[in-house]
């Protein structure tokens, strides 16, 4: 689809769960029959997001009828609790990016955002203030092992892995005078300063760390003398793995794990090409 030719108002829904056309319809549209008119759904059962996402881009156009930028995906059968992916491909920040939400509010984003009501950068702002199963607010450790005189590195670090790709390509300096105001972002990260700034050390410990903190016990992140140069070391116990990745993208590989955006592999391989 050419950038002159506007958008299809259908919007493609994969369902990668183990969930039926009906149940997935009944769920973002309810008995509105008329809405369900702009939905598209088709089964894609066992397939990752990222398969879904390479599939839409390759084969969806306007031609084919279907809104090639946004799409829903109902990749978990507890609705209530999970609720679905809403996904916009090459966002402002110039990422493809991912919400978790209700079906319902699915329902609205989209019809907001196709027709421009809305924007990405306010809907990534949307979410809630506490950890839910759809969201890891406050969810992940993120120790520092840069010595004392380097804390200031590491209270960047924090600031800019919250941050993730939300204010990039985006003038925020007139926003309260501030550049960038983190305070407004949700808060993914818990700093962590270990006694001992070793990464085995670390490793050992973490689960102690997460049971105390309430904090995801199977991954987090490091801060340590290679950030500044190769990025932030992204660590998963079991099975047990890491890789770095730099730039702004580092805050968000752990949230977009989280939300089944990205498999451990796929985020392993997008990493290497930041």
């Amino acid at each position: 689809m050419s950038d002159s030719e506007p958008e299809s108002s259908i919007f493609k829904v994969y369902i990668t769960a183990d969930l039926d056309k009906v149940t997935v319809m009944r769920a973002l549209c309810g008995d509105d029959e008329e809405d369900a008119e702009n939905f598209d759904p088709m089964l894609f059962r066992g397939q990752t997001t990222q398969q879904v996402i390479r599939y839409h881009r390759e084969e969806v156009s306007n031609e084919y009828h279907g809104h090639s930028k946004l799409l829903i995906v109902f990749d978990d059968e507890d609705l209530l609790r999970r609720g679905v992916l809403l996904v916009s491909l090459r966002e402002y920040h110039g990422f493809d990016d991912a919400v978790r939400c209700p079906p319902e509010h699915a329902n609205v984003y989209v019809s907001a955002l196709g027709i421009d009501n809305e924007d990405w950068y306010a809907v990534r702002l949307d979410v809630p203030d506490d950890m839910t199963p759809a969201e890891p607010v406050d969810w992940f450790g993120l120790y520092n092992l840069l010595p004392d005189s380097r804390r200031h590195v590491f209270d960047e670090a924090v600031r800019a892995m919250n941050k993730g790709l939300q204010d990039v390509g985006v003038d925020v300096s007139s926003d309260d005078g501030e550049d960038g105001e983190a305070d407004d972002l949700p808060r993914l990260y818990r700093p962590l300063h270990p006694a001992r700034r070793d990464v085995a050390k670390v490793k050992s410990d973490h689960g102690l760390h997460a049971r105390r903190h309430g904090l995801d016990r199977r991954r987090f992140a490091v801060v340590d003398e290679h950030y500044e140069t190769r990025g932030a070391l992204v660590v998963q116990l079991e099975p047990s793995d890491s890789f770095r990745c730099r730039n702004e993208a580092a805050g968000e590989i752990l949230r977009w794990l989280f939300i089944n955006f990205m498999t451990w592999d796929e985020a392993k391989r997008f990493a290497a090409t930041q």
